[in-house]
């Protein structure tokens, strides 16, 4: 469970610190070139697999497709905060307890 929140604090953190750039990289991939977006790609998968490999760690029962579900909302949900943000102001202990909530992980 620690791993997971840290993978979680460090997305929020990351999003928080860099919105103009996550923007940017999720609304432009498509521009990108056929290996540049492959190799990108690839990264998220690993990276979430990692997320999937330690929530399923984290939540004994639980099934692999279920916890991918849960980790693509959880990053969808805070990757999609720079422009949610710019309509409400949003703190990062909210979007942390909202990532926590989707993988279900809060107490």
């Amino acid at each position: 469970r620690r791993r997971i929140e840290r993978y979680a604090d460090d997305l929020v953190h990351t999003v928080m610190e860099l919105p103009d750039f996550i923007t940017l990289m999720n609304r432009e991939l498509h521009t990108a070139s056929p290996e540049a977006r492959a190799r990108c790609l690839a990264r998220r998968r690993q990276f979430t697999d990692r997320w999937v490999d330690t929530l399923a760690a984290a939540r004994p029962g639980i099934d692999r497709s279920e916890a991918e579900l849960l980790v693509d909302l959880g990053i969808g949900l805070v990757c999609s905060w720079p422009t949610a943000r710019r309509k409400r102001r949003t703190a990062a202990p909210e979007v942390l307890a909202a990532l926590l909530r989707a993988l279900d992980l809060d107490d």
